[in-house]
């Protein structure tokens, strides 16, 4: 998975918005690259440099942070959907994309592994183990379903493997973030698709076994 900040250019001058004699910049950013608590880090040095300038975070997913950059909400996005991105630059909403850094994805699950995938050679074959897993009733899976960079490439796998679990009693859509995902996931045993920074700050605090 790569992140790309996305910065939002009028005039050759950084949207900002003043509130008194404070500037306040409204960044759009992931789920998943919130729950890690990195940008709220950063954000207390940069206040140190910058005193009179205030930081607002919005997470959400990859596609409500791009809507928001075109409707003029956001003055930077962090986002991790390539595909998406690029239709942006194109429409000339964004300009300014940089790749800052990288995560990853994995499959996580139940400890059981009902669907055999621990052994997997690939994601495309371990999706198909669960596919045939739920269709027998013994696997679950939870889907962000909310349109996020996490949940495009979800669809993108489900669709290299020659299947589509929408609508499946198996396969639940929670329609929100990488961090409630996985709490439903941890709740039903289901497997997900999750990026390693959110699993693992997660798995840290004891909020998922």
């Amino acid at each position: 998975m790569t992140l790309a900040i996305l910065a939002l250019i009028s005039l050759g001058f950084l949207t900002a918005f003043l509130v008194g004699r404070e500037a306040r910049v409204r960044v759009a950013t992931t789920t998943s690259l919130y729950a890690t608590g990195l940008l709220e880090f950063l954000a207390d040095e940069f206040s140190e440099k910058q005193p009179g300038v205030s930081l607002d975070f919005m997470p959400v997913g990859s596609g409500e942070a791009l809507r928001k950059a075109e409707l003029g909400d956001a003055c930077l996005v962090f986002v991790h959907a390539p595909s998406l991105e690029k239709k942006y630059v194109s429409k000339g909403v964004i300009s300014g994309r940089r790749i800052f850094a990288y995560n990853y994805f994995i499959i996580a699950g139940p400890a059981s592994d009902p669907a055999g995938i621990r052994d997997s050679e690939s994601p495309i074959e371990a999706f198909i183990k669960i596919y045939e897993a739920g269709e027998r009733g013994e696997a679950v899976f939870a889907s962000r379903g909310d349109g996020s960079g996490t949940h495009v490439r979800e669809l993108s796998l489900w669709d290299k493997a020659g299947l589509d679990p929408r609508g499946r009693p198996w396969y639940m859509e929670t329609g929100s973030g990488m961090g409630h995902t996985l709490l439903v996931a941890n709740e039903k045993k289901a497997y997900v698709l999750s990026d390693l920074g959110t699993y693992l700050k997660f798995k840290k605090e004891g909020k998922i076994s």
